[in-house]
Formats: structure tokens, sequence, C-alpha cells
């Protein structure tokens, strides 16, 4: 019996050895030849399969040289070796979508592969083409706070999804407050400063997946999906309902997502995920990108005095007449100065703004009676020239975006403004 089987053995022919370029391809229609070794007489299909990036699989068809989505006998290449080697012209189409090309070859009757196995496989990548936008993001509840939407022009950059070399992208926004009665109230940097190094941390990219199952007061969610999501994301909205707190991933296992804060929401409901920061970036989406020298730049405000103010003695709210208001905040944020516009203690600090696209004015708390260094009323004349610190309409945000590795499909990469941009009010 031992013998008998032997035999057996020794009559499989075998297959010694596949070879193919598997380096990336690029995104050009490419060929590549298909060697295959072994001994005379043994026999071999096969197929070559094309995992598509955007549509189902496709197959190669040996006649036409040519993939196609339906599987005839053209797909299936049967080969008996008549001598030790057999190859064969392989036609990798254009295409940047960024595709897995996968090459099986079966071990036919009475054949094996020299290490002792019936099947051999071989992917090849192709690139793809990715594109990223680069975007500046208000939120919905701040959009009216500028005079567009988004408020500076989106950047694009394009990439190979198998390059290595970096990809600069350049940011020079100039974000404007809006010029009306109701949002025209400034922007103010923290600290109310002029200059802020904007944070990494600040830059996000966002991944939606749909909820199964409706879930009420639970830390746990599933969902249909789970792709691109990553522990440490938050959780930012809801298509149907309210988010609660600021909940943030903390744990993923199949299609669960358990949440550092619980959550009401139904079935179906469309769940957005942000991945704040470049760490969290790279993790979920594969793109490996680096922010350099980004800083937001309060340009400075000027107004000019449009009637004639007289300081008293006295404690007294003052108002003082501009041409103009927009872009100036009230709420005892931001100062006023300028000539003979008194700067003691708070006397500048600017408590109520009334506004005018060409009139209006502002109001300050002046304390005459308490400080003894005023001991006669003075004028400020219409026409004085005076700025406004700590409040801008116009901020400048500039910075370089470099991307190393470009993600699979196209994505968004958005700066959120409201981690660092705060919206005025009148008082």
């Amino acid at each position: 019996m031992l013998l008998k089987i032997f035999k057996l053995y020794k009559m499989e022919k075998k297959i010694n050895f596949i070879n193919i370029d598997t380096r990336t391809l690029p995104e050009i229609a490419q060929s590549r030849i298909l060697n295959i070794t072994g001994e005379i007489g043994a026999n071999f299909n096969v197929n070559i399969i094309k995992i598509n990036g955007t549509s189902k699989e496709s197959y190669y068809n040996f006649i036409t040289k040519q993939f196609t989505q339906a599987f005839i006998s053209a797909n299936n290449l049967s080969v008996n070796l008549k001598s030790d080697s057999f190859s064969k012209l392989i036609n990798f189409p254009a295409d940047s979508s960024g595709d897995i090309y996968r090459i099986i070859v079966f071990a036919g009757k009475n054949s094996v592969f020299i290490n002792g196995s019936y099947v051999n496989v071989k992917n090849i990548t192709q690139a793809g083409q990715a594109t990223v936008i680069i975007q500046a993001d208000p939120g919905i509840d701040r959009a009216n706070y500028y005079t567009a939407s988004p408020p500076a022009p989106t950047v694009s950059v394009a990439g190979s999804t198998a390059k290595t070399t970096s990809t600069d992208a350049i940011v020079d926004w100039t974000l404007t407050n809006a010029s009306n009665d109701t949002y025209g109230f400034g922007l103010m940097l923290p600290n109310l400063v002029d200059t802020f190094s904007i944070l990494d941390d600040y830059w996000y990219v966002e991944q939606a997946q749909v909820t199964n199952g409706a879930v009420t007061s639970s830390s746990t969610i599933v969902f249909d999906s789970v792709a691109n999501l990553y522990v440490g994301m938050e959780l930012s909205s809801f298509s149907s309902g309210s988010v609660s707190g600021t909940p943030l991933i903390t744990a993923i296992s199949g299609n669960r997502v358990l949440l550092s804060v619980a959550q009401t929401v139904g079935d179906g409901v469309t769940a957005t995920f942000r991945a704040y920061g470049k760490t969290l970036i790279t993790n979920a989406f594969n793109i490996n990108v680096n922010f350099i020298g980004f800083t937001a730049t309060g340009i400075q405000l000027e107004k000019s005095i449009r009637t004639d103010v007289t300081q008293p003695t006295s404690d007294v709210e003052l108002t003082y007449n501009l041409n103009g208001t927009y872009g100036i905040s009230g709420g005892s944020l931001v100062r006023m100065i300028g000539f003979n516009i008194n700067a003691n203690g708070n006397n500048n600090l600017i408590i109520g703004v009334s506004p005018s696209a060409t009139e209006g004015g502002v109001s300050m708390e002046y304390n005459g009676a308490t400080d003894l260094d005023i001991d006669e009323a003075k004028v400020v004349t219409a026409g004085t020239k005076v700025e406004i610190i700590g409040s801008h309409q116009v901020i400048k945000v500039q910075g370089t975006v470099r991307i190393s590795n470009f993600p699979g499909s196209n994505r968004k990469l958005y700066l959120d403004l409201n981690k660092f941009i705060t919206v005025g009010a009148a008082s």
C-alpha cells in the first residue's frame, strides 16, 4: 500500500516556479511577463482577477487581453508544459483608482507545486490617484460670520497612492468677517493676540457611518461598517438627533463602537466622526501629513471718529461715533486706542457696539472721577484715526501642508476654525 502511494506521488509533475514583476504598477498601461517553470507534462490553469477600487471585480481575457466583468472560458488559461518553462505577456490597463491584480495558478491533474501545494497566488498593486482637498471649516453655526462659504478658497493637491516622496500644498487664506449688522462683530484669536501658532490637533478628516439598530443612553453603538474608524476619533454629529457631550471612540470590536459618553440614537442614522491631529489622520485614513509653520495673523483694524467726543472728568458711559463698526466686538474684550483717547484703567475697553457699515458707534465705561490723572475734559475730534486692539475684520492663515502618503480615495482635510477663532458680539 505504501509503495502504491509512493508511486502515485512520484507520478505528479512538479511546477517549480512562478515569476512576474510584482512591483507597484503605475497608473498608465503596462505589460509584464508571466513566467512559469516546471517539469514537462505538468499542467495548470491561470486566472487573473482585477479587484477594482471603485466597482466589482473583473477577469483577464487571455484572447482580447482585456478585463471583463463576466467570467467566460477565455478568462481561464489552461497550459500543459511542452518544455520546462512557459511565458505569457499580460497587459495591465491604465487605471487611477488604485486596484489590486491577483494572479492565481491552479495545479492541474497529476501536477503539484514543488512546495506540495496546489494553488499559488501573486498580487500586484496598481497605484491610484487621490486628491486631498484642504478646506477651512467655520462650523455650521458659525458660517454666517464669514463673507464666504467656505471662508476661503479650497486648496487641492493630487498624488499617487503609491508615491513615497512628499508633495507640498501652500495655504494662504484670507478669512474675512461678514459685513452686516447681525454678524459683523469681528474675529478674535486666543488671548486676543495678533499672531497665533495653529496646532496640528486643529486639523481633522471625517468619516460617516450608519447606525445598525437604535440605542438609548448607551455607550455602545453598532454600525453597518467601521471602515476608517479608529480609537480616539470624536463623534461630531448625527444626521438625526443631537450628540451628547464630546464622545470619543474608546474601543472597536467587530462593528461595535464603544464611546466615552453614552448616546441616544435611532436606527439608520448617519454618524460623523472626526480624526483630529496628524497621528489619528494617518492611522485612520493612511494620510501621512505634516503641518508646517501654520499661523493665524489678525490684520490691524482701523476706524475713524465720525463726530467730536468730549471725555469728561466724571464717571459716565461714553459713546464714540465711528465711520463704520464692522469687525469690532463688544463685551468688554477689546480696546480702542487713538490720539487723546484716555486709556487709563478700562476707560478704552469697548462694552457695546451699535453696528453700521458707515455709521454706528462704540460705548465705553468712562471712569473719570476716580482717576486723578484726569483733571480736564479732552476732546477726541472728528476724523481721528483709531485702532481696535484684539478684534479683527480680517485674519490671515498661512502655512504648508506636506503629504508624504496619499489615501486610497479622495479625502477632505479640514482646519477647524472654531478651535482658535472666536466670533465677536455686540455686547
